[in-house]
């Protein structure tokens, strides 16, 4: 009978590692984008690191618009401004062209 046990607590771990297994295995499938609810407003679509890079870029952006829109205006600063909305919004229409292939995708 022991020997019985033993094999049935191994049956009940192997259940469980393969049920884990082919969780992590689903979840990696899934590019995690349903898993982060560290930022609700915005989850991770496939094309991860692209888009990724993508949202840096943007909050890159951001503070640098803001700096310059912080400095009194020049006439430097007015052309700085205007490169800096300019690539702000090409990245923003970017990510949302990546955003709306996931939908598609999906």
């Amino acid at each position: 009978s022991r020997v019985h046990a033993h094999r049935h607590t191994d049956t009940d771990t192997d259940k469980n590692t393969s049920k884990t297994q082919e969780h992590n295995h689903n979840h990696n499938k899934k590019h995690k984008h349903k898993h982060s609810h560290k930022r609700k407003h915005y989850h991770t679509p496939p094309t991860h690191t692209h888009t990724q890079e993508l949202e840096l870029e943007l909050s890159k952006l951001r503070g640098e618009n803001a700096k310059v829109r912080a400095e009194e205006e020049t006439h430097w600063n007015r052309e700085a401004l205007a490169m800096s909305e300019q690539k702000l919004s090409d990245v923003e229409k970017k990510l949302s062209e990546s955003e709306g292939r996931r939908e598609e995708a999906e």
